[in-house]
C-alpha cells in the first residue's frame, strides 16, 4: 500500500512538471548561439550548436543556426553538410524562410551555361550553395581525351541530387568507359541546393547538367 501510494505521488510530480513546460519552449542553446552570432563570435557559436545537435538530433533550428554560423564564417562545405538535417527535421516556414535568406546572400552562381535548373511554376527557385566541377578522369587526361556528358536530376526537398540520370551521345561509350560518367555523377552528388519553395514548404525541382571536361595544364 505504502509504495503504491509513493508511485502515485511521483507520477503526480512528473505530470505537473510535464503540464508546467510551455508547448515549443524555446531551445536555451540556439538563443545563446543567436546572441553570439549578433556579436560577430560565430565559431564560440559552432561549438555550443554542436554540443547541442548531440543532445537533440532533431532540432530543426540548431541546424538551421549551424548553416547560417557557418556561411557566416565563409565555410560552404560545411553549411552544405548542415542543410540536409536541417530541411529533415521538419522546419517552421518561418525557420525556412530565415535559413533561406541568409544561402541567399552565400551563394555564388555556377556557370549559367553548365546548369540549368527548372522549378515548378509559382515555386521560389533552389539556390545552389556547394558546386564543384567534376574530376577530369586520369585515363583521359593520359590520352588527351576531351569530352562531355549530359544529365538529368531532381533537386529533392533535403537540398541533394536525386534520381541522377545520364544522356548518352554518339560517343558516350567510350566517355563511359574512360570515367566520364563516374566524375561527372560523383561531383553532382555533392552539390548542395536549397530546394525550391511553395506556399514556404520545399518541393522537387528538375536539374540538368552540362559537364565539359577541359584540359587544365
Amino acid at each position: 500500500m505504502i509504495w503504491g501510494m509513493a508511485l502515485k505521488s511521483l507520477v503526480a510530480v512528473l505530470l505537473a512538471g510535464a503540464a508546467a513546460l510551455p508547448a515549443g519552449a524555446a531551445c536555451e542553446p540556439c538563443e545563446q548561439a543567436r546572441a553570439l552570432r549578433a556579436e560577430g563570435k560565430c565559431k564560440e557559436a559552432v561549438s555550443l550548436l554542436k554540443k547541442a545537435a548531440k543532445a537533440d538530433k532533431q532540432s530543426a533550428e540548431i541546424q538551421g543556426l549551424m548553416v547560417m554560423c557557418a556561411l557566416d564564417l565563409g565555410k560552404q562545405n560545411d553549411a552544405g553538410a548542415a542543410l540536409p538535417r536541417f530541411l529533415g527535421n521538419q522546419p517552421t516556414p518561418e525557420q525556412i524562410a530565415e535559413v533561406r535568406a541568409v544561402v541567399a546572400k552565400a551563394a555564388a552562381p555556377p556557370p549559367s551555361r553548365n546548369v540549368v535548373v527548372r522549378a515548378p511554376d509559382g515555386t521560389e527557385p533552389p539556390i545552389l550553395l556547394v558546386y564543384s566541377g567534376a574530376a577530369y578522369p586520369p585515363d583521359a587526361r593520359e590520352f588527351g581525351i576531351g569530352g562531355s556528358v549530359r544529365l538529368d536530376a531532381i533537386i529533392g526537398v533535403d537540398g541533394t541530387a536525386k534520381r541522377i540520370e545520364m544522356r548518352p551521345d554518339g560517343n558516350w561509350a567510350a566517355l563511359q568507359q574512360l570515367g566520364f560518367e563516374e566524375a561527372a555523377v560523383s561531383a553532382v552528388k555533392r552539390w548542395r541546393f536549397f530546394p525550391a519553395l511553395l506556399d514556404g514548404r520545399p518541393v522537387d525541382a528538375e536539374l540538368t547538367v552540362v559537364g565539359i571536361f577541359e584540359m587544365v595544364e
